[in-house]
């Protein structure tokens, strides 16, 4: 019997990083998986590093501690997110790490692993039954990644806002207190750079409101939701653009999102998309010169065009093809590969 220590942010302790339903489903297959071989799973709140037999770090923390303990890396998070997390001289401090960073992996002591999720399809809503065009799900962020991707998404969401703001949605944290784009906002990247200035956004933003002159409301804002599957559902399309671009191995939950729930999703990510998911069940954005473009597109895409990318999306995640970003069979792995640290 082993115990196995994950070391993660707060939102994650006590147990909640292993969530069944949605972005945490493969960690909550390998904490089952392993309990049913009589192992103790548990945060580091539950089980102290000191007493356990491999701990389990995920991305880059500070808090690292050298020790003799089997120490485990996952490096899942985007490069323009955390960027120290992929650094050679953090990954050698490891004896194993598992990451979608295809540049790093050596398949020695790095290997790579997807994001992996459940693919059960929902049910799907018929394409008449769709009341709205397009939506967007995600949270408001910035990074001064030079492949960072936020401003294209913010670059698509400003355009329904002003030409098409009765046929899209805007959710998620954060949009109710957003930088004008795009002065104010790429003033705001640079003040994001170090700790002193990232205090500057900090005080802009306890301004009030009202008299705030660097903020922007989105009157297509429809705030936080408890359930992205039930409300992605209700669209026929979503603007699905990750964090970063041209970084091989980065596909993340939200293709797939769109794909369980019946929604095409316009989607903007590594180049080499294609050769992972069919290029027939998605929008890529990189085919389309602007966001006028793309939108005369999707509104006269007719029906059984429509339900033709459904089509060819649904039949990918039943199938073996999809098997590698799959959390029941990527878990099993994952669980066999720790077990043999030596």
């Amino acid at each position: 019997m082993k115990k196995i220590c994950f070391k993660v942010d707060s939102p994650y302790q006590n147990n909640q990083l292993f969530q069944e339903r949605g972005d945490l489903n493969f960690l909550f297959r390998v904490k089952k998986i392993l309990e049913n071989k009589n192992h103790i799973v548990g945060t580091q709140d539950i089980i102290d590093e000191d007493e356990a037999d491999i701990v389990i770090y995920l991305d880059y923390r500070k808090d690292f501690r050298s020790n003799e303990k089997k120490k485990v890396l996952l490096a899942m998070e985007s490069i323009a997110v955390i960027p120290k997390t992929f650094e050679k001289n953090y990954t050698d401090k490891f004896d194993l790490t598992f990451t979608f960073y295809d540049k790093i992996v050596d398949n020695n002591k790095i290997f790579k692993l997807n994001y992996s999720y459940d693919l059960t399809p929902f049910s799907i809503i018929k394409f008449k039954n769709k009341y709205k065009l397009i939506c967007n799900i995600s949270s408001n962020k910035f990074s001064n990644h030079p492949k960072e991707l936020y401003s294209k998404r913010i670059e698509s969401i400003e355009y329904f806002e002003n030409s098409h703001k009765s046929e899209f949605d805007l959710y998620g944290f954060g949009w109710d207190q957003s930088f004008r784009f795009p002065n104010v906002y790429n003033l705001m990247k640079l003040f994001n750079q170090t700790k002193l200035t990232r205090q500057i956004i900090k005080t802009i933003k306890k301004i009030p409101k009202r008299l705030n002159p660097f903020l922007r409301n989105y009157s297509t804002y429809a705030g936080t939701i408890k359930d992205k599957y039930e409300v992605l559902n209700k669209y026929k399309f979503s603007i699905c653009y990750e964090n970063v671009s041209g970084v091989e191995g980065y596909i993340t939950e939200k293709i797939f999102d769109c794909f369980k729930c019946g929604v095409v999703p316009i989607y903007l990510g590594p180049k080499e998309i294609s050769e992972h998911i069919p290029k027939n069940s998605f929008l890529d954005r990189r085919n389309f010169k602007n966001d006028e473009e793309l939108y005369l597109f999707i509104k006269n895409m007719e029906e059984n065009e429509y339900d033709s990318y459904r089509t060819a999306a649904l039949s990918f995640l039943n199938s073996s093809e999809s098997n590698l970003f799959k959390s029941k069979v990527m878990a099993p792995w994952f669980v066999e590969k720790i077990l043999e640290v030596k």
